[in-house]
């Protein structure tokens, strides 16, 4: 059986930060966190209450590591790949049929089966599609690199194999 849609890209780390900032939902906690500390910090300067610099102090540092996280996830993914794939270029390909998707990693030998039936959404990025799993993870796409299909037709491929969601 041919697939429907075939997606080839050599994983990088512009690609991975993009991914981890999109998919993840680490940035807007960031920026919640960055807000309730900037609160806390004017409550105590008009209050005097001790326990608010604390407290603000505490919000500003976890702000301040949600916002470099995305980062950091890049550089030790890109890490991990590079030992995985033993010096080879980590090329992921992924295949979409009538019935299901597969594919992998081919320099490290990781390779699945993803059921329709188990992905969630997709989000679209500027350069990717991230398809989010019911078990919280995301399949990575880069926009332009379809050797078969089309990208303007995948989202619709796609949104009819999750039911419309």
């Amino acid at each position: 059986m041919e697939p429907l849609f075939e997606n080839r890209f050599i994983i990088d780390k512009d690609s991975l930060n993009e991914f981890n900032c999109n998919y993840s939902k680490i940035i807007p906690c960031g920026i919640i966190f960055s807000v309730l500390a900037a609160a806390g910090l004017a409550l105590y300067f008009i209050l005097k209450i001790d326990e608010l610099l604390f407290v603000s102090c505490i919000l500003l540092g976890a702000a301040l590591s949600l916002f470099f996280t995305p980062s950091h996830m890049t550089r030790n993914t890109m890490r991990l790949l590079e030992e995985q794939c033993r010096g080879m270029q980590p090329e992921q390909v992924l295949r979409f049929y009538e019935d299901r998707a597969e594919g992998g990693i081919a320099a490290s030998g990781a390779a699945g089966v993803y059921d329709y039936a188990n992905m969630k959404k997709l989000i679209t990025t500027k350069h990717l599609f991230i398809i989010v799993t019911k078990a919280k993870n995301g399949i990575m796409l880069r926009r332009d690199s379809f050797a078969k299909g089309a990208e303007a037709d995948f989202p619709a491929f796609i949104n009819e194999k999750l039911g419309g969601k």
